[in-house]
């Protein structure tokens, strides 16, 4: 998933931004149109991140002229995506009908949903973005920063959370059934909680928060360092296919709609559910299109005896394989 990439693009390109406003380099502004261009063409959630330029709308020592540039700059520098996102991805929706471009619900679906799964939605920002001891840090960051009125902050915080909230109300259920979606906000809340154990006269105790933030983080993903046995059956998968087809060849898999299995087998045709059996026009429409194969993945479901318009051809310990009747 590309969202540590794309948000680290975009926070290069903040640092370059900041560059050309505060320090006059002019040349930083081309090397900041250019990196968030990327930054958000590589996914769109990265924008949040751009939260951390709302100071700069307030900030009376930079020239109103220097301003207005950076502001033109950023808005061709956001056309591109706006374009892919908006445009393009919705016709590949439309088109090909591959729920993978999906662009997020309506804002009362997404509300509904956010409600109803809060506990999941608001374990994002604990378990998942920084542990309980950072989160905590972070919650006492933001409320001193506002007691406190230290006014640069407050904007960043404001910022930064109406962009997140936005995209929350776009999202809905992705953001909530999805750990990768709270990366591009975890380098606000590390300001925050930055900022607060800043706080800490006593530097040895400061060192024993950070060690305490990290060791909880990378126990949280212990996981992550071990190799996942479950799904190395896919490794099989192109074996299977190339058994009965070529790589240019048509094939269906029953996999959820998740295009992993199609990238395993090394060639192009449909990922579907595996009740689609049951859809007789579907069936014979692939057919008609091209599809020479229907492997069906074990794993996701228990294997059907009988597929319509297509003749079981093999069995193995993961998949059974089915060819077209009239093939």
């Amino acid at each position: 998933m590309p969202d540590v990439f794309s948000t680290s693009l975009v926070l290069i390109a903040i640092y370059f931004g900041l560059s050309f406003l505060y320090n006059k380099r002019n040349w930083h502004l081309i090397l900041y149109f250019i990196l968030i261009s990327f930054g958000l063409l590589s996914k769109l959630p990265a924008f949040i991140m751009t939260g951390l330029l709302v100071p700069v709308i307030f900030e009376s020592s930079i020239q109103m002229k220097r301003k207005l540039l950076f502001l033109l700059i950023s808005i061709l520098a956001i056309v591109p995506a706006v374009w892919w996102y908006f445009y393009w991805a919705p016709k590949l929706t439309s088109d090909y009908g591959f729920y993978y471009f999906f662009m997020g619900s309506d804002i009362s679906t997404s509300l509904g949903f956010l409600l109803s799964e809060w506990q999941s939605v608001f374990s994002r920002f604990y378990t998942d973005a920084m542990g309980y001891v950072g989160f905590g840090f972070y919650v006492l960051g933001v409320v001193y920063c506002i007691v406190k009125k230290e006014r640069k902050l407050v904007f960043v915080f404001v910022g930064v959370f109406l962009f997140q909230f936005a995209f929350m109300l776009k999202g809905g259920e992705t953001f909530a059934h999805h750990t990768y979606y709270i990366m591009p906000f975890i380098p606000a809340m590390a300001i925050f909680a930055g900022y607060s154990i800043s706080l800490i006269n006593l530097s040895w105790l400061k060192t024993v928060f950070i060690i305490a933030i990290v060791v909880e983080g990378v126990l949280n993903l212990q996981h992550d360092f071990m190799l996942k046995q479950a799904p190395s059956y896919l490794l099989r998968l192109d074996k299977v296919a190339d058994m009965y087809t070529s790589k240019e060849d048509l094939i269906v898999i029953n996999n959820s709609l998740n295009p992993r299995s199609l990238y395993f087998s090394h060639r192009k045709g449909w990922g579907v559910k595996s009740e689609k059996i049951s859809d007789d026009k579907f069936l014979v429409d692939i057919i008609s299109k091209g599809c020479q194969l229907f492997i069906w993945d074990k794993h996701c479901a228990e294997l059907s005896v009988s597929i319509p318009h297509f003749r079981l051809v093999e069995e193995t310990e993961d998949f059974g394989i089915y060819i077209p009747k009239f093939n």
